[in-house]
């Protein structure tokens, strides 16, 4: 057995395809493309946690954090297009410029100022975060294509497993560090979160791979899909599915700090959610494993139904620790669906518009998220925690349906063709 460190490592003769990722890429693209991620996945637990706290308003949290997710999907709709336009490198530097001094901007508004300022400022917050996901999906794309020769197919299957995992590790870490921040200084995680955007979304702005996805957008289609195909029944499904995934994230979000709210302690929220995280991320790298007899529909209906039956214990709990473990359960289920739904898009995106189809189902899962928040943070300020967790057991049942009915439709579509 033979096995050599090239862009072509092989084992047993095979083709190593994440090796092959790094030497086309870069191996300094993956801690720089990490880190500039992490402010994606830590703003909205932390703004809806420090407003929650600085104003004594669990329903402020929730809607300062729904400001940010919803200017967050509209503000990754308008990064795909305007970097095919301009280019990676200028719209990132721009936007973790911009985003930097926004972060400050919610931070003063949080203190004492109007509520429709602090949401202004959150949601022009959102707007401008990099979505350094989306925009790496793209890139390894175009540097597969470039720089790939050998069973191309399979390495875009590694690039896109990585940038699961990934956005996955963000979610793991990211909570764990605002939980940490909090305990050293309420302010610290927005601080930090500005600092990374700042000094890893400019390198991630001025990293070389950002030359060869101008290049790749500047290359002429020789076909490209009418934007009509996106209103076909199963890209709607799997768009309604992300946003339902969004939004029942952002409910559980926000119920979450209302928990630790009432246990004493809002800081304490980070260290809670960090369970779903764990579990998420698990869970999905198990995905792997997984037969490939099982269809990607039969994956994501499983895992909704498994997050079903999980979830509706959530009002049970009296334990931050208990709840988190819940919480890690919880998130089993609910990331081979985010998993499955991408590879069902991956497997079915109209000609010539795979950045189309990436932005479109980074946003939605973002932008679920100012439907979920909102409303629980309403219902906690109201009930309390364990009412507004019933938001997240309606998401769940919510997503179950959506995935029968996904199901269903790429079944009618195979006996029609």
């Amino acid at each position: 057995m033979s096995i050599r460190v090239s862009p072509n490592t092989t084992v047993r003769g095979v083709p190593n395809p994440f090796v092959q990722l790094g030497a086309a890429a870069g191996w300094s693209f993956v801690p720089i493309g990490l880190l500039a991620r992490l402010p994606f996945a830590m703003l909205t637990l932390g703004i809806s946690s420090y407003v929650a706290l600085v104003r004594d308003s669990y329903s402020q949290g929730g809607v300062a954090a729904g400001c940010y997710a919803t200017g967050a999907a509209l503000g990754t709709a308008v990064a795909g297009a305007c970097a095919d336009r301009f280019g990676q490198r200028r719209l990132v530097l721009a936007l973790a410029a911009v985003n930097t001094l926004l972060v400050g901007a919610t931070l003063v508004t949080a203190h004492g100022q109007s509520l429709a300022l602090l949401l202004t400022a959150a949601t022009l917050c959102g707007f401008t975060i990099p979505p350094v996901g989306p925009l790496s999906r793209v890139r390894w794309s175009a540097l597969i294509v470039r720089k790939v020769t050998e069973d191309r197919s399979r390495v875009q299957g590694a690039a896109f497993s990585y940038e699961t995992l990934a956005d996955e590790l963000t979610f793991v870490f990211g909570p764990v560090l605002i939980g940490v921040l909090a305990v050293l200084a309420p302010a610290a995680p927005l601080v930090v979160c500005a600092a990374l955007t700042l000094v890893f979304g400019t390198l991630f702005a001025v990293h070389p791979s950002a030359r060869v996805a101008a290049a790749a957008a500047r290359t002429p289609h020789t076909e490209v899909a009418s934007v009509r195909e996106f209103l076909r029944a199963n890209q709607v499904l799997l768009v309604l599915g992300m946003v339902t995934i969004g939004s029942l994230l952002g409910a559980l979000s926000t119920s979450v700090v209302a928990f630790a709210g009432e246990q004493g302690s809002t800081q304490g929220a980070g260290f809670i959610y960090a369970g779903f995280g764990i579990g998420s991320g698990a869970a999905s790298l198990g995905m792997v494993a997984v037969s490939q007899r099982i269809g990607l529909h039969a994956r994501w209906i499983a895992g909704a139904v498994w997050s079903v039956a999980l979830s509706a214990m959530l009002p049970l709990v009296e334990s931050g620790a208990v709840l988190a473990c819940l919480l890690c359960l919880l998130g089993v289920g609910i990331g081979p669906v985010i998993v499955s739904i991408y590879r069902i898009a991956a497997d079915s995106t109209p000609t010539g518009r795979s950045t189309v189809q990436m932005t479109i189902l980074s946003g939605s899962l973002i932008g679920g998220n100012a439907v979920g928040a909102p409303m629980a943070g309403m219902v906690a300020d109201r009930s309390g925690s364990s009412t507004a967790f019933a938001v997240v057991v309606a998401g769940c049942v919510t997503l179950a349906c959506i995935g029968f009915a996904s199901a269903w439709t790429a079944g009618r579509r195979d006996r029609q063709a």
